[in-house]
């Protein structure tokens, strides 16, 4: 920790339980370090490892048949969000106007082999890539504040 300059979190979505045991780690170090905590989208980090130029929407596993999603810009260093994050079926993302997907879920049967619906990247979290992310949003908007920071969880009822 002597040469940390910072704490980069996931901010979800994702796990209930995963987000809430990483953020409140992360945090707690934040708070006894009393180094700056940034919190960065899981579906961001997913779309920054995917090192695909162009529009990626990038898929986590919500359980129950549904995907928690989002679009991104990753033409530049950073990837942008051009969908904003939301939860849907196969149908939702199905019906996006987008051709590349990432994700570390197994594809949804219209984009798997055989099927020219699109293409389906596997792509997993990435530490490294979730620390040079942090390190970016640092920069653009500062730390987040440790009192107030909260996981996101896209689902209605998990607060």
């Amino acid at each position: 920790m002597a040469e940390a300059d910072l704490i980069v979190t996931a901010s979800g979505p994702g796990s209930f339980t995963g987000l809430r045991v990483g953020m409140a780690a992360a945090k707690g170090l934040a708070f006894v370090t009393g180094l700056p905590l940034v919190a960065v989208s899981s579906l961001a980090a997913v779309a920054a490892a995917a090192r695909d130029d162009g529009v990626v929407v990038t898929a986590l596993d919500a359980r129950g048949g549904y995907y928690f999603y989002a679009a991104y810009d990753n033409t530049g260093s950073y990837p942008e969000e051009i969908l904003a994050a939301d939860i849907g079926d196969e149908a939702a993302l199905a019906s996006l106007p987008y051709d590349v997907y990432a994700g570390p879920v197994t594809p949804p049967a219209w984009l798997r082999p055989g099927r020219p619906a699109g293409r389906w990247l596997e792509v997993w979290p990435d530490a490294a890539v979730l620390g040079r992310l942090g390190a970016r949003a640092f920069d653009r908007r500062g730390p987040d504040d440790v009192a107030t920071l909260r996981p996101y969880y896209l689902k209605r009822g998990q607060v």
